[in-house]
């Protein structure tokens, strides 16, 4: 799964959204350079620093190798390392969410339509923290405890008083009452 998104992080060579650079790629390289632009946000303390930590080690390496220079290695060595395990690691939680869910043929078709998806091929590998959030939260669902008391077919009833943060049921259904 990492190969295929190490090439798929080559390959999509495209420019979609602001956030690819100042969310992160910036952030690092000011980091670890000492020098670049930042947005407002970074220099507000509005954005936090976690996501741009995770390209300071490669942007550092570069620089200790020497070899930040070399401008093809500058641009596509965070998204082959840091995107695409992220993206690959989303494919496989995916997988593993499948497997949990609903066994395992399932799970080949989840992960099938997660790498087979060309939205997934397009904006996952790239400099993002959506697809860090995606990959967090569908691990967070192959973990979640409550598997072993559910089964597929199963109908799971909500209080919606509860879900909703309305401990003492004065919502829309207790004034229509």
């Amino acid at each position: 799964l990492w190969l295929f998104r190490a090439v798929n992080s080559v390959l999509v060579t495209t420019y979609f959204h602001p956030d690819e650079h100042w969310q992160s790629l910036e952030v690092a390289h000011v980091a670890v350079f000492g020098y670049g632009a930042l947005c407002w946000e970074t220099l507000e303390e509005i954005r936090g620093f976690s996501f741009p930590a995770l390209f300071t080690p490669v942007y550092g390496l570069l620089q200790l190798t020497g070899l930040d220079a070399v401008r093809p290695l500058f641009l596509y060595v965070p998204k082959v390392t840091v995107c695409a395990l992220i993206a690959a690691g989303g494919d496989y939680a995916t997988y593993c969410l499948g497997k949990r869910a609903c066994g395992s043929s399932t799970a080949a078709y989840a992960l099938a339509c997660s790498v087979l998806s060309w939205f997934n091929f397009y904006c996952v590998v790239r400099p993002l923290s959506n697809p860090i959030e995606s990959t967090l939260c569908t691990a967070a669902l192959v973990l979640w405890p409550i598997w072993g008391q559910l089964s597929v077919g199963d109908v799971v009833e909500v209080d919606r008083a509860k879900a909703v943060g309305d401990p003492i049921g004065v919502g829309p259904r207790a004034h229509a009452q």
